[in-house]
């Protein structure tokens, strides 16, 4: 089931061509996620933060955010959608990589600021 006002955006949209960005995000939007939107050749900005679309999005619509001719923003609830598809790769996430390492670098930093800290004022530690 589409929302009321995604049809009413869909109807305008198709009469007009030359929308360049679209921000449809906090308007509880339900159902799928029209396919027809990836067809708009000159969309470069869709914003769909803050509503409740359902599987599955559409897979021109990611591509075209892929290649960087979309700037497509949503929410987890489309994001949890589409990773799923995505992490079927098994690629790793370069986050998951970095973060663990920059976390045990900057804690092995303040140990050895510490440690000369002691030193210059004399203490020792056991």
């Amino acid at each position: 089931m589409v929302s009321p006002l995604l049809l009413l955006f869909l109807v305008v949209t198709q009469k007009t061509q030359q929308l360049t960005k679209r921000d449809l995000s906090y308007n509880n939007l339900t159902g799928r996620v029209p396919e027809f939107l990836a067809r708009l050749d000159n969309l470069g900005i869709l914003n769909l933060v803050g509503n409740n679309f359902t599987r599955p999005f559409p897979a021109q619509l990611l591509a075209k955010s892929k290649d960087g001719s979309l700037r497509l923003t949503f929410d987890t609830n489309v994001s949890a959608i589409i990773s799923t598809k995505e992490n079927r790769n098994n690629k790793p996430n370069l986050v998951v990589i970095l973060a663990p390492i920059i976390g045990f670098v900057v804690v092995l930093s303040l140990v050895v600021l510490l440690v000369k800290q002691l030193k210059q004022k004399g203490l020792h530690y056991s």
